[in-house]
């Protein structure tokens, strides 16, 4: 499938992640190309991703990835997530997902970043 459902959470979104759900939404990718299309696309952003991951939701099973962008006021974490089918592409922030996971993302680029000026 070479083109997917892009999904905006709300029309508020920080311009990097409506540019991270175009440029997703343009990419071919499957179940096992997912991992490589997230990370490479948030790379050629300047951003990183925080993890990848795959859960169960609803008993949907679910691809899902925290990443962190540049953005004006520094960084902004967001989540990705597919659905089983990989039919339609979530991009959100993560303080506004429902993620369970978007917690962690949030946790884990602020203690990233900690040790990023400690070093």
């Amino acid at each position: 499938m070479s083109f997917h459902e892009v999904e905006a959470s709300d029309a508020g979104l920080e311009l990097q992640t409506v540019e991270l759900q175009i440029a997703l939404g343009l990419k071919e990718f499957t179940a096992e190309t997912f991992e490589d299309a997230v990370s490479e696309t948030v790379a050629e952003m300047g951003g990183v991703v925080l993890f990848l991951m795959r859960i169960e939701e609803d008993e949907v099973e679910r691809a899902v990835a925290a990443v962190s962008l540049p953005s004006g006021e520094g960084r902004e974490v967001a989540m990705v997530s597919a659905d089983g089918g990989f039919e339609s592409l979530v991009v959100e922030p993560a303080e506004r997902s429902l993620l369970a996971v978007a917690l962690l993302a949030a946790s884990y680029a602020g203690l990233a970043e900690s040790w990023a000026r400690a070093a």
